[in-house]
């Protein structure tokens, strides 16, 4: 049975992601494919 991730370690990975990649280079649909989650997910664990 697959585990979520927690939200601090979840945003650990993204930061570690758009550091090593470029915020400017990704797209939302990249960032989902890279980190393995949901466009959705992305969205809600960053509001704007």
């Amino acid at each position: 049975m697959a585990t979520r991730r927690t939200d601090e370690a979840f945003l650990e990975e993204l930061t570690h992601l758009l550091i090593t990649t470029g915020v400017s280079t990704l797209t939302i649909g990249e960032m989902a494919q890279r980190m393995r989650c949901s466009r959705r997910r992305l969205y809600e664990i960053a509001t704007t």
